[in-house]
């Protein structure tokens, strides 16, 4: 068995037990395990999610979203043309604003260009 799948393993079956002891019971039934099984799913890509550098590439957004949304069982209207509306919108939401013309762009960045900006 896979390092990966060991450790989901290891925390589901950990989350049945503190279920277990929670609710003082011996067994559980499938609807509760097939939640916690969810559950952990949910978990481990959300952790997934906030640890992942993702760049500004809207495929690559696009499959890991996609990705972590089946690994969650997890049924989404954000789908198709949606998912690339969403992604460019947020894209677009992170960049700066580009300066009005060239005097407007600092100092510190005109300095590192390798040519001159075109002057008034």
């Amino acid at each position: 068995m896979p390092a990966h799948q060991k450790e989901f393993e290891g925390i589901y079956e950990q989350a049945v037990q503190n279920y277990k002891e929670k609710h003082s019971i011996t067994i559980t039934n499938r609807e509760i395990r097939d939640q916690i099984n969810r559950k952990v799913g949910q978990k481990i890509a959300i952790n997934f999610l906030t640890n992942y550098k993702m760049g500004k590439n809207p495929r690559e957004i696009a499959k890991v979203l996609d990705y972590c949304r089946g690994f969650m069982k997890m049924e989404s209207e954000l789908q198709g043309d949606k998912m690339w509306q969403v992604i460019n919108e947020a894209i677009q939401d992170t960049l700066q604003q580009l300066p009005e013309n060239p005097e407007g762009i600092p100092k510190e960045i005109t300095n590192i260009l390798p040519f001159n900006l075109p002057g008034p």
